[in-house]
Parts: C-alpha cells; sequence; structure tokens
C-alpha cells in the first residue's frame, strides 16, 4: 500500500457544510471508540458538519449486526442524505470471536454506495504470534478482511505514524491516501466542574488494567521515593477498580515493593477528571513508550498534568520534544528520580503542565481530529469528482 498526499483543506462553516453519517459498531457497554466517536461527531458538527450517527451494539460473543449497519447506511445515500460516510473501525467489535467473517460482504456493501468513505481505523489488525493457534486464526482472518475494507473505502486515518508506515510497507494492500490524527481525551477537563487542588505526593496511573504494564517497575519506583518522602503514593485511577486480577497483582506489587498505593475505583466522567486533577504527577506505564493513540496519555495531557513515561520503541518522539512528556529509561531509579523531581518542585510541575495541555491543544484535541477529517475528505471528494468527470 502507497500513501498519497493530502493538501490542507479549508474547515467548512455555516450550511454549507458536508454532510457526514457517521458509523461504527461495539461490544459491551463501555467502548472508547465509542466515546471517541462522539466527541470527534461533536467538533465536526461544531465547524459546520450536518452529522447523523448509525451505531450498532452487541454482546461480546455474538456476531455483529453488519447487515443492518449496511442497510441504513444504504439508506443515506439513496435518499440523497449524505456526503460520505466516515465508518469507526475496530476489528474485534466487527467480529465474532475476533473472526470478522461477514466484513469482505459488508466491505462490498460500502463499495455500492456512490458517495466517499473514510476508514478510521482504530485496531484493524491482531499481531502475530500471541495466543497460539487461536491468535493465529484471528490474525490471518483479521488480515484477510482489511483487504477488501481498504479497497471499498477512499481514505484511511489512523491513530499513530507506526500505523501509517505499517500500512505503507503492506503491498498487499490498495493504495489508498492515509492520515494521521492522533487520539484525543475522552475525560474532559471541565468536567469536574471546577480545577480542585492537588493531593501533596500523589502519583497518579490512569487506565491499569492492561497486562503489559510495568507493574513492579512502577511500584519500585514510588516505593524509593516514598522512603525519602513519606506523602509519596501511587493513585490507580478509574477501570478496572480494586477488584479483579489486574488491582490484584498491583496489590502484591506494592506490597512486596512497600509502595503506599490507593485505588479510586471505577466512576464517571467527572469522577475520573477530579482523580486526574487531584495528582501532582502522571506515569505512563506502558514499555512501547507514550504513543499516540493511548486516551489515558491524552487525558493526562489534557489535564495540564506533567507526566513522565517509560521510553520505548512506540515512543512519539514529536511529544517528547515538545516537552509535552518527560521520557525516562525504562528502570527503577531512572522513574523514581525523574517523578521525584517533579514532586519537590512546584516550578517544574507547573512549567510540565503548561507545556503538556499546550501540546494537547494544538495536536490531540478534537478540534485538530476535525480538522484532520475535513482535509480528508475535501480529497476524497476531489478524487469523486475527477472519476465521475472522467466517466
Amino acid at each position: 500500500m502507497t500513501v498519497e498526499p493530502l493538501a490542507v483543506a479549508e474547515v467548512p462553516s455555516g450550511a454549507s457544510g458536508p454532510r457526514i453519517v457517521v458509523a461504527g459498531v461495539s461490544q459491551g457497554t463501555v467502548c472508547g471508540v465509542r466515546d471517541h466517536a462522539a466527541l470527534l461527531s461533536s467538533a465536526l458538527s461544531a465547524v459546520g458538519a450536518h452529522v447523523t450517527t448509525e451505531w450498532r451494539s452487541s454482546t461480546p460473543g455474538a456476531s455483529p449486526d453488519l447487515d443492518g449497519l449496511a442497510r441504513e447506511l444504504d439508506r443515506h445515500t439513496r435518499a440523497e442524505l449524505t456526503d460520505a460516510v466516515l465508518l469507526h473501525y475496530s476489528v474485534f467489535a466487527f467480529s465474532r470471536r475476533g473472526l470478522p467473517a461477514g466484513v469482505p460482504l459488508f466491505a462490498l456493501r460500502l463499495r455500492r454506495l456512490g458517495v466517499p468513505v473514510i476508514l478510521f481505523a482504530h485496531e484493524f489488525v491482531y499481531p502475530w504470534g500471541h495466543r497460539g493457534w487461536r491468535g493465529t486464526a484471528q490474525a490471518f482472518t483479521q488480515r484477510v478482511a482489511l483487504l477488501p475494507l481498504v479497497a471499498a473505502c477512499d481514505a484511511v486515518v489512523v491513530a499513530t505514524a507506526e500505523r501509517v508506515r505499517y500500512l505503507q510497507k503492506r503491498r498487499w494492500l490498495p493504495s489508498r491516501p492515509v492520515a494521521f490524527a492522533p487520539v484525543f481525551s475522552t475525560i474532559g477537563r471541565g468536567a469536574a466542574g471546577g480545577t480542585l487542588p492537588a493531593v501533596p505526593g500523589r502519583v497518579g496511573l490512569f487506565s491499569f488494567g492492561a497486562a503489559y504494564l510495568a507493574v513492579e517497575l512502577v511500584t519500585g519506583a514510588i516505593a524509593d521515593i516514598a522512603r525519602c518522602r513519606p506523602d509519596a503514593h501511587l493513585a490507580l485511577i478509574g477501570a478496572p477498580g480494586p477488584s479483579g486480577g489486574a488491582a490484584d497483582r498491583w496489590r502484591q506489587a506494592a506490597a512486596a515493593a512497600g509502595c503506599p498505593l490507593v485505588f479510586t475505583g471505577v466512576e464517571g466522567e467527572a469522577a475520573v477528571s477530579r482523580q486526574l486533577a487531584s495528582c501532582e504527577a502522571l506515569v505512563f506505564a506502558d514499555p512501547s513508550g507514550p504513543t499516540a493513540r493511548r486516551t489515558s496519555l491524552a487525558a493526562g495531557l489534557a489535564h495540564g498534568k506533567p507526566v513522565v513515561a517509560l521510553d520505548g520503541p512506540q515512543t512519539w518522539r514529536d511529544l517528547v520534544a515538545a516537552g509535552a512528556v518527560r521520557v525516562v529509561e525504562p528502570n527503577q531509579q531512572a522513574l523514581a528520580v525523574e517523578v521525584g523531581r517533579l514532586l519537590d518542585s512546584p516550578t517544574a510541575r507547573a512549567a510540565s503542565g503548561e507545556q503538556a495541555e499546550a501540546f494537547y491543544r494544538a495536536h490531540l484535541s478534537p478540534e485538530h481530529a476535525a480538522e484532520t477529517l475535513f482535509t480528508v475528505l475535501a480529497a476524497v471528494k476531489r478524487a469523486h469528482g475527477d472519476q465521475a468527470a472522467r466517466s
């Protein structure tokens, strides 16, 4: 797949804005992709787009209603109610047990819509080499399904530069324009209803359930700080809460290291915003590095909090160069030293927080993503016009 350049388009306003149908599928009641789509739709509407949403929900293990979604998209285009479709794609939501059997037929029906289709590819293939034969089956079938889906779309939007390069290198995929739109926070800073003072010594970690997080490294670093600063403690914010395997893993590691630990519990947006505001600093514990596709990282930046992250192969270098995140070598001592510096210096915390929020507003906000989508839409509409003129 080759990546075609996209010219910057002027954001429309007023009644002349494009009519966009935003579509997608969710599994379960909690869905970050659906939340992302809703906020992006609001940002598109704010700059003049006329947005209609067609969304399907299914339960884990059940087949998604792709037929019903395709029928509704066809209804919109037949009635000339839309200028484009924005499809939010997370492959497991479009699958049954990770096998996207219905996606090729769905892609065929997308091709027949007669309007530009933009694919926002949140998660599109499972990596090779995980979970034995089941993971291999998912990785293979998801790549098979991706080919007709990309062929049915006029452009692709992804959340990281690494994913742009991934698509670039897959020569078996059709050539389509590809844009990079970092994910934004789904937790608004204003949700807390005002700015609250931070709790002295509180170091927060938002969204702590993933198995790949550096649990022992983080708890060991906070324990080192607490030996010199008794108020230092680690706050695990939001889901999955104080119950379950993930919480037990953190609790056991903290006890072994001597790390003071608190759980905030699973609460709504306003409560999560308050808990983020209560932290003097945040830690990003993904060994792959701070990346543009993590909403948990975006939430910290949006709240103007200093963030210390472990450096890794997927570190977003623009983020680091702008001073929005402080990265350290992935070892306990380096993390303890950098977090300790922030806790000891209100001036350093304020400066890092300002840089974090400024970077977020310029590069990760819903408004920035809306501008990217308008640029993509302008490019594909020009291509459709050229094809119509030739025919």
